[in-house]
C-alpha cells in the first residue's frame, strides 16, 4: 500500500504502453481501506524497490500472512 502519490508517480515512469489513465485514486484508496482494511497484511512499499518488497515478504510472511 504505497499511497496515492506513489501510485501516480509509478504510473508516470512506466513504459508508455504499460501506463493507464486513472483518476479515481482517492475513492479506490478509501474503498480498499474500508472493505479490506482488516484483511491481509498491508505495508507501505513507497520507499522500497521491488527486490526490497520481495525480501520483506519472504522475511515476514511466516508470521504476518497467516491463513485462517
Amino acid at each position: 500500500m504505497p499511497g496515492i502519490e506513489v501510485c501516480r508517480y509509478r504510473n508516470t515512469i512506466r513504459d508508455p504502453h504499460e501506463r493507464f489513465d486513472f483518476d479515481g485514486y482517492q475513492r479506490l484508496d478509501a474503498d480498499m481501506k474500508r472493505e479490506l482494511g482488516e484483511v491481509g497484511w498491508w505495508f507501505d512499499t513507497a520507499s522500497l524497490i521491488p527486490e526490497q518488497t520481495a525480501d520483506q515478504v519472504l522475511r515476514e510472511a511466516h508470521r504476518r500472512a497467516l491463513v485462517g
